[in-house]
C-alpha cells in the first residue's frame, strides 16, 4: 500500500489557518508595542503600522526617533520596549 501527501494540497488546505495565525500574530503585536511605546505628543505611538506583502506581515514605525526610544532615550518605557512587546506577543500567541 502507498499513500501521497501532495504538498501543493497539503498548503492549500492549511493556507486559511495560516493566514488567520499571521493575522492575529499581526495585530497583537501592534497592539502590544503601541501600548508599550512612550508617548510625548503621541505621534511615536500613532506611527506603528501594519501592512501585508504576499505572506508576510509587517509591523512598522517609520518615526526617525524610535530606534532611541527602543535604546531607553525616554524614562517613560524602558529599554527593549518593542522586544517586550514580541514576547508577550509570542506567549499571547502560545496560549491561544
Amino acid at each position: 500500500m502507498r499513500i501521497t501527501f501532495r504538498a501543493d494540497n497539503i498548503v492549500k488546505e492549511f493556507e486559511p489557518l495560516v493566514k488567520k495565525e499571521l493575522d492575529f500574530l499581526q495585530n497583537t503585536y501592534q497592539t502590544e508595542v503601541k501600548k508599550r511605546t512612550p508617548i510625548d505628543k503621541g505621534r511615536a505611538r500613532r506611527g506603528w503600522n501594519k501592512r501585508s506583502q504576499g505572506r508576510d506581515r509587517i509591523v512598522e514605525n517609520k518615526v526617525p526617533y524610535i530606534e532611541r526610544l527602543e535604546g531607553g532615550y525616554s524614562k517613560q518605557a524602558p529599554r527593549g520596549f518593542v522586544k517586550q512587546a514580541l514576547r508577550a506577543t509570542i506567549n499571547k500567541g502560545k496560549t491561544k
